[in-house]
């Protein structure tokens, strides 16, 4: 079982943050701890900017010139990336910030125009795997519409230290967020905190009809029917959590299928109605 710290915390008040003291008391309960590292950024000074203007390059047709708010002032950047427009809030490398790779940003011209710093994707910050277009922080982080300015690294859960928990077959109870949690509640005498469900229900009936063929194999089989699902990436919150915890994020449908696998130990599968 793969987990961060953080995220195990939602679930339960621990009374302590030394990770070693936790890795211990989860050893002490049964299980073994493969592997637990800090989890924290690889870069420094990226602040959260909003792109105000763009304009066209006037000497090269594959990047535009981008006017970007940090907070303090106004800077150009020229940016060979297309997938957002004016008004995106994204994660921007001012001169003297140092990148993963011990990669420091500073001005330089492109093409005869200044570049007063870098605007970054995910994977050029090292908090994802995404490197086509650089990150947008507009619907995965609305927080950061009020951060401008601020540090990038505030909207992310760094640090956070992560686990690598090895479960023995007899404890499937175990193998999840809630599982685990629950474990150190008795342990420390915590309530366990369990997040509330909330479901917006129509009174149209499904169209979908289920039956069970073989009631010894399967004796019983839940569905429920969504509708007016849109298909598209999820948020990098829970991409970011799924990918450390060895799960490949695919889509939101297919990703909140996993997440709901991983926090509360019940497989599920999403189906097309079609």
């Amino acid at each position: 079982m793969k987990l961060t710290l953080n995220w195990l915390s939602e679930f339960v008040e621990i009374p302590t943050t030394d990770p070693e003291e936790i890795r211990d008391v989860l050893e002490s309960l049964g299980h073994e701890i493969e592997e637990m590292k800090l989890l924290e950024p690889t870069f420094t000074d990226v602040v959260i900017g909003r792109v105000v203007g763009i304009s066209d390059h006037p000497d090269a047709d594959k990047v535009r010139i981008c006017r970007v708010d940090v907070g303090s002032k106004e800077i150009w950047i020229v940016c060979g990336a297309w997938n957002f427009d004016e008004d995106a809030v994204v994660p921007v490398a001012i001169p003297g910030a140092v990148l993963q790779g011990n990669y420091e940003i500073e001005t330089r011209q492109i093409r005869g125009v200044d570049s007063e710093g870098m605007i970054c994707s995910e994977q050029e910050l090292g908090i994802g795997d995404e490197s086509d277009g650089i990150m947008t922080l507009n619907e995965d982080y609305p927080m950061s519409f009020e951060l401008i300015g601020e540090q990038f690294s505030s909207i992310l859960e760094l640090p956070d230290i992560y686990y690598d928990i090895s479960i023995t077959p007899n404890r499937p109870d175990c193998m999840s967020v809630q599982g685990l949690a629950r474990e150190l509640a008795a342990y420390f005498d915590t309530p366990l905190r369990i997040p509330p469900i909330e479901l917006t229900e129509t009174e149209n009936p499904s169209s979908v009809a289920l039956e069970i063929g073989d009631a010894l194999a399967c004796s019983r089989f839940v569905i429920r029917e969504m509708q007016d699902v849109t298909i598209k990436p999820s948020p990098h919150w829970m991409r970011w959590r799924l990918s450390l915890s060895g799960v490949r994020p695919i889509n939101n449908v297919v990703d909140a299928s996993n997440y709901a696998m991983l926090e509360m130990g019940h497989p599920t599968h999403v189906f097309d109605r079609d």
